[in-house]
C-alpha cells in the first residue's frame, strides 16, 4: 500500500456504497468481530481505506447478491483480507489511534494522585484514631485499678474497724462479766 492511502469518513462510505448509516455500522461491527482492523480517529470513529472500501464491497456481494447471513460473509471476507498488511500495520498515512487523548491521561494521573493522597489521609487519621484509642483504654484501665485499689482499701479499713469494734465489744463483755461477779456478792 503507497502511503498516499486516502481515509474516508462514513458519510462518503455511505453514499459510495449507496447503503444505510445502521448497515455500514453493523457490517463493520462485523468485520471487527472477525479480527478485520479499521483505523480510527482520536475520537474512536472509524475511518475507511481504499482497501476498506474493497472489504466492504466484497461484503456487500456476499451478502446482498449471493445472500449470505452476515455473519457467514463476514467471516470469509475478514478471514480473506485480515492476513492483508494494512495502512495501519505498515504505519503508512494512518490516523494515529490514541485510545486515550493526553487530557484524558493527565485527568486520570490526577485522579490517580488524589486518590493516593486521599488514601494516605485516612492512613494517617486511622493512625491518630487508633492512638486516641490506646490512650482511652489506658486512661481506662488506670482509673479501673485506682477504683480498685481504693474500694480494696475501703473493705480492709471496714474490715479493720469491725475487728476493732469486735474486740472493742468482747472486752467490753469480759469486763461487765468481771463486773457482775462482784457485784452480785
Amino acid at each position: 500500500m503507497e502511503g498516499t492511502d486516502k481515509l474516508y469518513a462514513p458519510k462518503e462510505i455511505i453514499l459510495l456504497l449507496d447503503i444505510a448509516d445502521s448497515t455500514l455500522r453493523k457490517w463493520s461491527i462485523a468485520l471487527e468481530e472477525q479480527g478485520y482492523y479499521f483505523a480510527r480517529t482520536v475520537k474512536q470513529r472509524r475511518m475507511f481505506s481504499d482497501r476498506d472500501i474493497v472489504v466492504l464491497k466484497s461484503l456487500r456481494n456476499l451478502v446482498q447478491v449471493q445472500n449470505l447471513s452476515l455473519q457467514n460473509a463476514s467471516i470469509i471476507v475478514a478471514s480473506k483480507y485480515k492476513d492483508e498488511p494494512s495502512a495501519q500495520e505498515n504505519g503508512e498515512n494512518s490516523v494515529p489511534v490514541n485510545r486515550y487523548d493526553s487530557t484524558q491521561i493527565d485527568t486520570l494521573i490526577k485522579e490517580i494522585n488524589s486518590l493516593k493522597e486521599g488514601q494516605e489521609q485516612l492512613k494517617a487519621f486511622n493512625n491518630e484514631l487508633l492512638q486516641t484509642l490506646k490512650q482511652q483504654q489506658k486512661y481506662i484501665d488506670e482509673r479501673l485499678n485506682k477504683r480498685d485499689e481504693m474500694l480494696l482499701e475501703s473493705i480492709r479499713e471496714v474490715q479493720k474497724s469491725n475487728t476493732l469494734l469486735i474486740e472493742q465489744q468482747q472486752k467490753e463483755k469480759k469486763r461487765k462479766g468481771l463486773f457482775s461477779f462482784f457485784s452480785k456478792e
